[in-house]
């Protein structure tokens, strides 16, 4: 609920969080799989950044999806305060008018319409799918390297998450 986290704060927090655990799963499946040490390491990278795509597209989507499609109710980060990668950007766009939109929540509905608006009018959804779209390029880089049949496992993997609405 830190109003003062920093994006590279945000950044650390996500990679801490889902870019390890996807990453130690896909390191375990190079070492499972008996693959090199190169290998290993590339699938560790390969997952870590795939993991920080997830994340990201999950803030994404936990206000901009549909409600079904999602099983939780939207919006309930931006509700309780938690810091997404939508509301980091949104404070560092206009601080004053993202907190004035998240002042009342008597409305649920009607505040969450407010945030998509803002998010959408001031670009920030088109950025952050921008960052969701430059981390599956660096993930695709490194598959590059991996042998297959991982590499179009994975890269079916990949093209799942950018994909994903929920």
């Amino acid at each position: 609920n830190d109003k003062n986290i920093s994006i590279d704060d945000y950044f650390i927090m996500v990679e801490k969080k889902t870019g390890y655990l996807i990453g130690l799963c896909t390191e375990l499946g190079g070492i499972l799989g008996n693959q090199n040490d190169e290998t290993v390491e590339d699938l560790k990278t390969f997952g870590m950044i795939l993991g920080t795509a997830f994340q990201i597209q999950d803030d994404m989507l936990e206000i901009m999806a549909n409600e079904e499609s999602m099983g939780k109710s939207l919006g309930s980060d931006l509700t309780r305060g938690k810091q997404t990668i939508l509301s980091i950007l949104a404070r560092q766009k206009d601080a004053k008018e993202w907190d004035k939109i998240n002042s009342n929540f008597k409305e649920i509905d009607n505040s969450i319409r407010e945030q998509k608006g803002y998010l959408v009018s001031n670009g920030i959804i088109a950025e952050v799918q921008s960052m969701i779209q430059s981390y599956i390029n660096q993930a695709n880089e490194i598959l590059i390297r991996i042998p297959e049949p991982c590499k179009s496992q994975l890269s079916q993997f990949t093209e799942l998450i950018l994909n994903r609405d929920h």
